[in-house]
């Protein structure tokens, strides 16, 4: 039986053969903390050297406990490699016969020999870096920093790096252990870290190309949680990078979670103990060979190799739109894969085509699954259950912004959570739209889907034996304007999806609209109109007294005559209203100089050849659908649209947006919620401007001040006299020289 002081001598040796790498992380570690620290404090020193005792105290305690503790991204990447290294170092004579016959041969039990090295090494890892953190706390002494709460934190600092080193050292232990050369362990390591994030990429490429309905929400949270737990080394990166949103922030950074603290103390516990038995039970003939446990081989070609093909059928897909192409890529890589795991099992390319069996398998696995998704043979996509079955249903149009919605309290905008809020039993028109989406997805082509003229829709059904389903579907805006007018009329519905009707002034902090410049002189002329229908009379009386007035003698009064005179309105036109017209006699010059330009470019260019691309796009502004496989079944009133956009855009019209605040917000609430309740769905379909509500006190789950978003324009007659009325208090000039700035402008 091997005694303690053999077991503990057979350790310091460990540690005196890797007295070099002792060195090394002495210099690294001793550069990253106490150099770094005198560095930077003098620095600081310099800067303050003016200021006062207190102030300067004050400063260089702030600067100084920044430099050292938690939040140091370059300490923690340069442990876990360290980590690595030291497993690699200290048990790569497992790879060699020779050396394993040796250390076997001692009279030492193998748990024994294992504990040693193990303990061995640590301590060439844990010796220089709580060296290193002792050494710049002390940098700080010769400043009067110095605290005993800084001290504990640079304490429990040091506890974590040491736990991210052993979490590096057991994952990279396991990977040597189920190994039997170097070259193999280094692609183990990047296996062990990299196979289920790239799984992950996988499923997710997936379901955004062959499953357009799923109803992605909560995927990418619990994605972060599947990835963050996916390996030692993810799981390091993942507790460094969430302590900030998870615990109390210290002197020197977040304070790290005590419970994911535990969890990563129980992976190196769970991945050591793998390994001891592993160590235990592994036979001496196969170090030199690929893996370490023979039978493992086939299990680990079929987890890398489909991945690789469904990859490689992806690529195809997007790139040629053929499925003959997606079996090549998938056939051939399959192949190719299978060959190269070979070669590195045996290290012979004569042996490449070992276990054909195997490399069949491999592509025929990965073709049926490429295939199931591809045709959608599950029925996934063109799901849609009966009437008879729904206890309920629910509806939100997917790239709306209406706001977080209040539920039991609390503000959220997850979709999932507001569809169960916005469900109800009345959903024969729901049903409508819901068939809708299923049938355009029954006559969908994946390889030339255009999408015409509808909206993506949120759906959820509530079946009666209490499961719900999510989906989102493309839907005719014909058909989704009919059946929402439907369900508005149901005013419990309407408040529901409006969550902005159930707001109050108290509840809101700001706002601000936001409208086309074209909405905006639609509005100034609407105003202008009624305006001078209701003021001739005196209008009529101060153009006389006007025109009784003396010329005035600066350029600029000469300019604003001349411009009462050309367009023969009366004084008491507003200063925005000037400025609309001096806008509209540029807007005017500027077209005719553009045509100008434009004719003179095209009698120039009547000898050049017409281009293909150029003429298309000619095609589909006269609203001429194009014979191309992109285009097929596109919906004419899509390419009206379309063109109408089009045209639209090339206007180059700019925005205008005006801030609420105060009591203004109460106004514009109430405007805003009569007209909410009155305009149609195809009224907030055509709007073409935006206004924004921001909360006060409510916050909404992810720690943010709510705001909701709402379509806004010409069709809300009352927000838009609030907003005109900001206007033109906000625009309008007490003094005569502010005025003639504007119009200059």
């Amino acid at each position: 039986m091997t005694s303690k002081i053999s077991f503990f001598k057979l350790a310091c040796d460990e540690r005196k053969k890797l007295s070099w790498m002792t060195a090394l992380m002495g210099l690294v570690f001793g550069l990253l903390i106490p150099f770094r620290v005198l560095i930077v404090m003098a620095m600081t020193g310099r800067e303050y050297t003016s200021a006062g005792a207190a102030e300067r105290l004050e400063q260089m305690t702030k600067i100084f406990w920044s430099q050292i503790g938690f939040g140091h991204i370059e300490n923690m990447v340069f442990i876990l490699m360290a980590g690595a290294l030291c497993a690699f170092c200290t048990f790569g004579y497992v790879h060699s016969s020779v050396k394993l016959d040796f250390y076997h041969s001692l009279a030492i039990k193998r748990e024994n020999l294992f504990g040693a090295k193990l303990l061995g090494s640590v301590m060439t890892f844990v010796l220089p870096y709580l060296l290193c953190q002792a050494l710049g706390v002390l940098a700080g002494i010769p400043y009067g920093v110095i605290s005993g709460r800084g001290v504990l934190e640079v304490l429990a600092a040091s506890g974590q790096g040491i736990l991210f080193f052993l979490a590096s050292y057991s994952g990279a232990l396991l990977a040597v252990m189920l190994t039997g050369k170097l070259l193999t362990t280094v692609f183990a390591v990047g296996v062990f870290g990299a196979y289920i994030p790239m799984i992950y990429l996988l499923c997710i490429a997936f379901r955004e190309i062959f499953m357009p309905t799923a109803l992605g929400t909560g995927v990418e949270d619990a994605a972060t949680q599947v990835l963050g737990y996916s390996s030692p080394w993810a799981f390091c990166f993942y507790q460094f990078f969430a302590g900030d949103d998870v615990v109390k922030k210290g002197m020197t950074g977040a304070w790290p979670d005590f419970s994911r603290s535990c969890t990563l103390a129980a992976m190196v516990i769970i991945l050591l103990l793998i390994s001891v038995f592993l160590y235990q039970h592994r036979k001496t003939e196969r170090a030199g060979s690929a893996l370490a446990i023979r039978h493992t081989e086939g299990i680990i070609k079929f987890l890398l190799v489909i991945p690789t093909a469904l990859f490689a059928g992806l690529a195809a897909y997007g790139i040629f739109a053929n499925m003959v192409w997606v079996i090549v890529f998938i056939v051939l890589f399959g192949a190719l894969g299978c060959m190269i795991m070979e070669f590195i099992y045996r290290w012979d390319i004569r042996q490449v085509l070992c276990h054909k069996l195997q490399m069949v398998l491999s592509v025929l696995i990965a073709a049926l699954i490429f295939c199931i998704f591809r045709y959608d043979t599950a029925g996934y996509n063109t799901y849609l259950p009966g009437k008879e079955e729904l206890a309920g249903m629910a509806v939100l149009e997917a790239y709306q912004n209406y706001g977080d919605y209040l539920i039991d309290g609390k503000m959220t905008g997850n979709v999932e959570e507001i569809l169960d809020y916005l469900e109800t039993d009345q959903f024969d028109a729901m049903y409508q739209i819901a068939e809708n989406g299923v049938e355009r997805e029954r006559r969908a082509d994946r390889m030339n889907q255009v999408y015409g003229n509808g909206r993506f829709v949120n759906v959820m059904y509530r079946l009666k034996n209490g499961r719900e389903i999510y989906r989102v579907y493309y839907v005719e805006n014909s058909v989704y304007t009919e059946c929402m007018e439907k369900m508005m009329q149901d005013s419990e519905f309407a408040g529901k999806y409006y969550p902005l009707l159930g707001w109050n002034a108290e509840m809101l902090g700001e706002a601000y609209i936001t409208i086309t410049q074209k909405d905006l002189n639609q509005l100034q002329k609407m105003m202008k109109a009624s305006e001078n229908d209701k003021n001739t009379e005196s209008a009529k009386e101060n153009l006389s007294k006007q025109n009784d007035a003396p010329e005035a003698e600066t350029q600029d009064g000469k300019k604003e005559i001349k411009l009462r005179q050309e367009s023969d309105e009366p004084e008491t036109q507003s200063v925005t209203e000037r400025i609309t017209l001096r806008k509209e006699e540029t807007e005017s010059e500027t077209e005719r100089t553009a045509e100008e330009t434009r004719t003179e470019s095209e009698t120039g260019s009547t000898m050049e050849e017409a281009d293909p691309e150029s003429e298309t796009e000619d095609a589909m502004k006269d609203g001429e659908a194009v014979p191309e496989a992109g285009y097929a079944e596109v919906d004419p009133e899509y390419i009206e649209e379309w063109r109408t956009e089009y045209e639209y855009a090339e206007e180059g019209v700019d925005e205008v947006s005006l801030d609420f605040s105060g009591a203004e917000v109460q106004e514009l609430l109430e405007a805003y919620c009569e007209d909410l309740s009155e305009v149609s769905i195809q009224d907030i379909q055509e709007a073409t401007g935006w206004i924004t509500f921001r909360s006060r006190e409510i916050h909404s789950t992810d720690g943010w001040y709510s705001t909701c978003t709402y379509p806004t324009g010409i069709r809300f007659p009352h927000t838009m006299e609030v907003f005109m009325k900001k206007y033109e208090e906000t625009y309008s000039a007490s003094d005569e020289s502010a005025a003639e700035e504007l119009l200059q402008n």
